[in-house]
């Protein structure tokens, strides 16, 4: 098999991996300059084996390429670190991200303090220490499926079942075995930045940006978290709550009908919020962008239910202008908007 990387030409057995070629070129190089290999555009992690003759470059760790490898690593260390402080008795999920982190919650719903995640994490940092291997493995399709349906993830079963492939590599480190969707770094030992932190009802996993040397923890506004309540809401509504589910309603035709459930429910979330913080917002915006030439005053007085009299005063280089609107939010989330010349039209509606 011929590789090239970093301008020589190397001959390889079949079946090599880039594990193998970087340790015929790293010369003594920092194994942080080298944590993944760009294979003409396919990345692939240090234990998958190359399928034919490419150009190799090297992907560092402080790379924006090495930071979703690095994410998928410390999910499966902190799973690892879960299943040694519990026995196997509390499995960690992770729901989604917040932020810079990601937000996770244990199997048996109980809601951790500040201690117990600081256990969970000198286990985590034991581990890196050790710098336990990551290896990968092939299985067929079938099996990936009835091993993630064991695990209690029905989500990621039903998408592994939709890849166009017959066979993924799982990852591996000691006898912990999991699917993590993408390349993983080659070891623990990278994984020396990251912090948790209780989020009630579960914590959060903070991951450093590409290139950070240290976890600026951030505070997480209840905002994000009331967001994404939300937004499961929302996926029970309109009956996807997955990726896969969402590929069966493209597959199925359905998905005209899922954009049509989905864009009104924003348009009630957006009848929901306050029409005089809008202005307000976007009035600052407006100018900061135009500057000292133009000077623009907005009064939003309410004077219904959901009705709004919107009046713009407009200053610029001398010359005036006032510009009166108004606005009435329907319940089904939908604006009916006039001016001054059809102000009886609305006035009716205003004081429904």
């Amino acid at each position: 098999m011929h590789i090239t990387c970093e301008g020589k030409a190397y001959e390889l057995f079949e079946g090599a991996t880039p594990q193998n070629l970087w340790n015929m070129v790293s010369g003594g190089r920092d194994p942080e300059t080298a944590v993944l290999a760009d294979c003409e555009g396919d990345i692939i992690d240090f234990q998958t084996p190359f399928t034919g003759d490419t150009d190799v470059k090297w992907i560092p760790l402080g790379s924006p390429l090495a930071h979703r490898a690095y994410q998928r690593s410390l999910i499966m260390l902190l799973a690892i670190a879960a299943k040694e402080v519990y026995g196997g008795k509390i499995e960690v999920a992770v729901k989604h991200a917040l932020g810079k982190a990601l937000y996770c919650e244990f199997s048996d719903g109980h809601v951790p303090l500040q201690k117990e995640l600081d256990v969970l994490r000198y286990k985590m940092e034991e581990i890196v220490k050790e710098g336990r291997d990551i290896t990968q493995l092939t299985v067929g399709i079938s099996k990936a499926e009835a091993f993630l349906r064991l695990k209690g993830r029905k989500a990621d079963a039903d998408l592994v079942t939709q890849m166009p492939v017959k066979e993924i590599s799982v990852s591996q480190c000691g006898t912990f075995i999991d699917y993590f969707f993408g390349p993983m770094l080659p070891d623990m030992s990278f994984l020396k930045i990251f912090h948790l932190s209780s989020y009630a009802p579960g914590f959060l996993l903070h991951v450093p940006d590409p290139g950070e040397k240290e976890i600026k923890v951030q505070e997480e506004t209840p905002l994000f978290a009331r967001v994404f309540l939300e937004s499961q809401k929302w996926s029970e509504l309109i009956g996807c709550h997955s990726l896969a589910e969402l590929n069966d309603a493209i597959d199925g035709g359905a998905i005209i009908d899922l954009i049509a459930v989905a864009e009104a429910l924003h348009e009630k979330k957006l009848a929901e919020y306050p029409l005089d913080e809008y202005y307000k917002n976007n009035l600052k915006e407006y100018k900061e962008k135009k500057g000292k030439s133009f000077d623009i005053s907005t009064n939003v007085e309410k004077i219904g239910d959901n009705a709004y009299k919107i009046t713009e005063k407009i200053n610029n280089f001398g010359s005036s202008q006032v510009k009166t609107t108004y606005v009435k939010i329907l319940k089904e989330g939908v604006y009916i908007i006039g001016d001054s010349d059809t102000k009886d039209i609305f006035e009716g509606i205003f004081k429904n």
